[in-house]
Protein backbone atom coordinates (compact mmCIF):
# COMPACT_ATOMS: atom_id res chain seq x y z
CA UNK A 1 0.00 0.00 0.00
CA UNK A 2 1.41 3.48 -1.24
CA UNK A 3 0.75 6.67 0.12
CA UNK A 4 0.02 7.32 3.95
CA UNK A 5 -0.26 4.90 6.77
CA UNK A 6 -1.34 5.69 10.13
CA UNK A 7 -0.32 3.25 12.74
CA UNK A 8 -1.87 3.59 16.35
CA UNK A 9 -0.48 2.39 19.54
CA UNK A 10 -1.94 1.16 22.35
CA UNK A 11 0.42 3.01 25.28
CA UNK A 12 -1.82 1.65 28.06
CA UNK A 13 0.12 -1.22 29.36
CA UNK A 14 -3.07 -2.96 31.12
CA UNK A 15 -5.38 -2.32 27.68
CA UNK A 16 -1.83 -3.72 25.97
CA UNK A 17 -2.22 -6.72 27.30
CA UNK A 18 -6.29 -7.55 27.41
CA UNK A 19 -5.92 -7.26 23.51
CA UNK A 20 -2.60 -9.80 23.13
CA UNK A 21 -5.13 -12.39 25.37
CA UNK A 22 -7.54 -11.81 23.03
CA UNK A 23 -5.61 -11.87 20.13
CA UNK A 24 -3.59 -15.32 21.84
CA UNK A 25 -7.37 -16.66 22.42
CA UNK A 26 -8.29 -16.19 18.82
CA UNK A 27 -5.24 -17.89 17.39
CA UNK A 28 -4.43 -16.50 13.72
CA UNK A 29 -7.46 -16.98 11.58
CA UNK A 30 -9.39 -15.23 14.37
CA UNK A 31 -6.95 -12.55 14.83
CA UNK A 32 -7.17 -12.44 11.13
CA UNK A 33 -11.12 -12.09 11.05
CA UNK A 34 -11.09 -9.58 13.59
CA UNK A 35 -8.82 -7.32 12.01
CA UNK A 36 -10.42 -7.40 8.47
CA UNK A 37 -13.64 -6.49 10.69
CA UNK A 38 -11.97 -3.17 12.37
CA UNK A 39 -10.40 -2.85 8.64
CA UNK A 40 -13.43 -2.52 7.34
CA UNK A 41 -14.89 -0.61 10.01
CA UNK A 42 -12.23 1.87 9.82
CA UNK A 43 -11.98 2.41 5.78
CA UNK A 44 -16.32 3.32 6.51
CA UNK A 45 -15.31 5.71 9.10
CA UNK A 46 -12.35 7.34 6.90
CA UNK A 47 -14.78 7.51 3.72
CA UNK A 48 -17.08 9.34 6.37
CA UNK A 49 -14.18 12.12 6.49
CA UNK A 50 -14.03 12.78 3.61
CA UNK A 51 -17.91 13.37 3.19
CA UNK A 52 -18.26 15.90 5.89
CA UNK A 53 -14.64 17.06 4.83
CA UNK A 54 -13.42 16.79 8.61
CA UNK A 55 -10.45 15.30 10.36
CA UNK A 56 -11.37 12.47 12.56
CA UNK A 57 -11.10 14.55 15.30
CA UNK A 58 -13.94 16.86 13.92
CA UNK A 59 -12.29 19.95 12.98
CA UNK A 60 -12.95 20.64 9.87
CA UNK A 61 -10.80 21.11 6.86
CA UNK A 62 -9.07 24.15 5.68
CA UNK A 63 -11.41 25.62 2.19
CA UNK A 64 -10.04 25.36 -0.77
CA UNK A 65 -8.31 28.33 -1.99
CA UNK A 66 -9.39 30.88 -4.51
CA UNK A 67 -7.38 30.08 -7.02
CA UNK A 68 -8.54 26.57 -6.37
CA UNK A 69 -12.16 27.45 -6.62
CA UNK A 70 -12.15 29.28 -9.84
CA UNK A 71 -10.17 26.46 -11.79
CA UNK A 72 -12.98 24.49 -10.57
CA UNK A 73 -15.94 26.60 -11.62
CA UNK A 74 -13.83 27.39 -15.08
CA UNK A 75 -14.00 23.31 -15.58
CA UNK A 76 -16.39 21.06 -15.95
CA UNK A 77 -15.38 19.08 -13.02
CA UNK A 78 -17.56 18.57 -9.73
CA UNK A 79 -18.60 21.18 -7.78
CA UNK A 80 -16.60 22.43 -4.84
CA UNK A 81 -16.00 19.37 -2.37
CA UNK A 82 -12.57 19.20 -0.76
CA UNK A 83 -10.47 16.20 -1.51
CA UNK A 84 -13.02 15.05 -3.86
CA UNK A 85 -12.34 16.34 -7.09
CA UNK A 86 -11.88 13.14 -9.27
CA UNK A 87 -12.51 10.83 -6.28
CA UNK A 88 -9.10 8.72 -6.77
CA UNK A 89 -7.68 9.40 -3.17
CA UNK A 90 -11.31 8.80 -1.42
CA UNK A 91 -11.81 5.90 -3.70
CA UNK A 92 -8.00 4.40 -3.10
CA UNK A 93 -8.58 4.06 0.88
CA UNK A 94 -8.15 0.56 1.99
CA UNK A 95 -6.68 -1.58 4.52
CA UNK A 96 -4.70 -4.81 5.18
CA UNK A 97 -4.76 -6.83 7.81
CA UNK A 98 -2.97 -9.67 9.43
CA UNK A 99 -3.10 -12.33 12.15
CA UNK A 100 -1.67 -9.33 14.40
CA UNK A 101 -2.03 -5.86 12.84
CA UNK A 102 -4.62 -3.52 10.58
CA UNK A 103 -3.25 -0.84 8.73
CA UNK A 104 -5.57 1.50 6.73
CA UNK A 105 -4.27 3.86 4.13
CA UNK A 106 -4.68 5.45 0.97
CA UNK A 107 -3.27 4.53 -2.57
CA UNK A 108 -2.45 7.84 -4.25
CA UNK A 109 0.78 9.09 -4.34
CA UNK A 110 -0.36 12.28 -3.72
CA UNK A 111 -2.04 10.75 0.24
CA UNK A 112 0.30 11.97 2.33
CA UNK A 113 0.57 15.80 1.22
CA UNK A 114 -2.95 16.17 1.78
CA UNK A 115 -2.70 14.22 5.17
CA UNK A 116 0.02 16.41 6.51
CA UNK A 117 -0.04 19.33 4.15
CA UNK A 118 3.38 20.78 2.56
CA UNK A 119 4.95 23.14 0.33
CA UNK A 120 5.04 21.63 -3.41
CA UNK A 121 8.18 23.29 -5.74
CA UNK A 122 7.19 24.09 -9.13
CA UNK A 123 10.51 24.38 -11.37
CA UNK A 124 10.61 27.09 -13.79
CA UNK A 125 9.76 26.15 -16.93
CA UNK A 126 9.47 27.50 -20.88
CA UNK A 127 5.58 27.50 -22.37
CA UNK A 128 4.07 28.29 -25.65
CA UNK A 129 1.27 30.62 -26.39
CA UNK A 130 -0.87 30.65 -28.80
CA UNK A 131 -3.08 33.58 -30.36
CA UNK A 132 -5.49 34.57 -32.75
CA UNK A 133 -5.47 37.25 -35.59
CA UNK A 134 -9.06 39.47 -35.64
CA UNK A 135 -10.85 40.84 -38.23
CA UNK A 136 -9.18 43.99 -38.14
CA UNK A 137 -5.74 42.29 -37.90
CA UNK A 138 -4.78 42.74 -34.62
CA UNK A 139 -3.95 40.14 -32.50
CA UNK A 140 -6.26 39.38 -30.28
CA UNK A 141 -5.16 39.47 -26.30
CA UNK A 142 -7.11 36.01 -25.70
CA UNK A 143 -5.71 32.69 -26.34
CA UNK A 144 -6.17 30.31 -29.03
CA UNK A 145 -5.75 26.21 -29.49
CA UNK A 146 -2.83 25.88 -31.69
CA UNK A 147 -4.79 24.77 -34.69
CA UNK A 148 -6.53 27.97 -34.82
CA UNK A 149 -3.71 30.16 -33.97
CA UNK A 150 -2.35 32.68 -36.03
CA UNK A 151 0.71 33.70 -34.04
CA UNK A 152 2.68 31.86 -30.87
CA UNK A 153 5.04 33.45 -28.79
CA UNK A 154 7.45 31.42 -26.20
CA UNK A 155 7.30 32.97 -22.33
CA UNK A 156 9.07 31.65 -19.33
CA UNK A 157 7.44 31.17 -16.57
CA UNK A 158 9.27 31.69 -13.09
CA UNK A 159 9.49 29.28 -9.91
CA UNK A 160 6.78 29.22 -7.28
CA UNK A 161 5.42 27.50 -4.55
CA UNK A 162 2.20 25.93 -3.43
CA UNK A 163 1.41 25.25 0.05
CA UNK A 164 -1.27 22.35 0.58
CA UNK A 165 -2.82 22.67 3.76
CA UNK A 166 -3.25 19.91 5.70
CA UNK A 167 -6.46 17.57 5.92
CA UNK A 168 -6.23 15.23 7.58
CA UNK A 169 -8.62 12.14 6.94
CA UNK A 170 -6.75 8.90 8.51
CA UNK A 171 -6.72 8.71 11.87
CA UNK A 172 -8.90 7.45 15.27
CA UNK A 173 -11.84 9.80 16.62
CA UNK A 174 -12.94 9.53 20.10
CA UNK A 175 -15.67 7.53 18.65
CA UNK A 176 -13.44 5.18 16.99
CA UNK A 177 -11.49 4.17 19.65
CA UNK A 178 -14.83 3.06 22.39
CA UNK A 179 -16.25 1.62 18.90
CA UNK A 180 -13.32 -0.65 18.14
CA UNK A 181 -12.90 -2.53 21.28
CA UNK A 182 -16.82 -2.96 21.24
CA UNK A 183 -16.19 -4.57 17.61
CA UNK A 184 -13.83 -6.92 19.62
CA UNK A 185 -16.10 -7.34 22.14
CA UNK A 186 -18.83 -8.45 19.72
CA UNK A 187 -16.65 -11.07 18.18
CA UNK A 188 -15.65 -12.53 20.54
CA UNK A 189 -18.81 -12.92 22.13
CA UNK A 190 -19.94 -14.56 18.59
CA UNK A 191 -20.19 -18.51 18.33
Amino acid sequence: MTGVKITVEILDEEAREGLQRVFDRLGAQGGLDLNKQIGKYMVGQTQKHFREERAPDGTPWQHLSPVTMRKRMKSTRTALSILRDSGILSGGVNYRATPDEVSVGATAPYAMIHQFGGTIAIPSREQTLYFKQDRTGQIGRRFAKRKKATHEATVRIPSYQVTIPARPYLGLSPQDEQIIPEIAEDWLSRD
